[in-house]
């Protein structure tokens, strides 16, 4: 599935450099092409593509065949998008599957035949500072501050004031994974739910201590699984995506619909939730455990995330 829109233009501009960052995450592509100034960035196109790279990971960390080509038919649709904008400059990176895949050198060599690009395979940490660094660089983080940022194959943590990350994380669960693992016939049950909030929370307790000893003021959640979590919320009080805040009793309300619905074809979220309904249990039950784990109490949603953090992170480089 493809989603595309031009960019909001709600930053300040001034036409000096324009860069691509294409984010090839566990479950969809994000492309983004924006003009940067010597101290802003204007976002003139967005592209995702709903790819579920995840979904070809065995148990032995071997990327399928299949999960392959989808794989290479997205990075051919965005290259047809970077030779329409012609970027000065074009950064491609790859998270959770690409850097567990066994086979990663099969699928970068069979990409050099469509992109003349190279991807850079990020390690864990340094994906939760560029989320961090695309959040703190388009919203004033003037208190410390938690992100979390739940994706396909992996969920990142981050804390951290104002432009420092002061702790950062990357724990092996995400909605492709822990659907694959818990929810792959589509049955939402009970027993399916405290499974995966279990195997979240046992996750989770590796770097409970460090992160409740920091401490925050507040939590901000990014990315498509946030997004559909407080979108919900947000139909249900009438209120905007981004004036709504999530609690943990909310979430024990959706954990509830879901088990009512009993299976995931049916649930009923929202047309704009509807390429993430079968994904969905599943980023529920890790921010459940989050919650219970880490002691939120509130989480608000951001639209930035890693693709921001990467472009951000170029313009730092040029500006030195």
């Amino acid at each position: 599935m493809t989603n595309s829109q031009p960019g909001s233009g709600d930053l300040a501009f001034s036409d000096t450099t324009k860069i691509a960052v294409l984010d090839i995450g566990s479950n969809s592509f994000h492309f983004v092409v924006g003009e940067m100034s010597n101290n802003s960035v204007k976002i003139l196109y967005k592209l995702k593509q709903k790819v579920r790279l995840a979904d070809g990971l065995s148990e032995h960390m071997v990327l399928s065949e299949a999960a392959i080509e989808r794989g290479l038919e997205a990075l051919e649709k965005i290259e047809q998008r970077i030779q329409t904008y012609k970027p000065d400059s074009v950064k491609i990176v790859g998270t959770y599957t690409l850097r567990n895949a066994t086979n990663v050198d099969v699928f970068i060599q069979r990409a050099k035949s469509i992109c003349s690009y190279p991807i850079e395979i990020l390690s864990g940490e340094d994906e939760a500072k560029l989320i961090f660094n695309g959040v703190a660089q388009t919203h004033l983080l003037d208190k410390p501050t938690l992100i979390i940022d739940i994706g396909g194959g992996s969920t990142e943590f981050v804390i951290g004031q104002h432009k420092e990350p002061e702790i950062a994380t990357s724990l092996d669960m995400g909605c492709v994974s822990y659907t694959n693992r818990f929810f792959a016939d589509g049955q939402m049950t009970d027993f399916a739910f405290e499974s995966a909030i279990s195997a979240a929370s046992n996750n989770l307790k590796q770097v409970q201590s460090a992160f409740k000893a920091m401490g925050w003021n507040k939590c901000l959640g990014t990315s498509g699984s946030v997004e559909s979590l407080v979108s919900v919320i947000a139909q249900q009080s009438g209120l905007s995506l981004f004036k709504q805040s999530l609690t943990l009793d909310d979430l024990y309300i959706l954990k509830a619909l879901c088990i009512h619905t009993k299976d995931s074809d049916r649930l009923t979220i929202g047309e704009v939730n509807e390429c993430r309904k079968h994904v969905f249990a599943a980023g529920l039950s890790i921010m459940i455990a989050a919650f219970q784990v880490l002691g939120v109490k509130e989480l608000n949603v951001v639209s930035a995330a890693l693709r921001e953090g990467v472009m951000f992170n170029i313009l730092d480089t040029m500006t030195q």
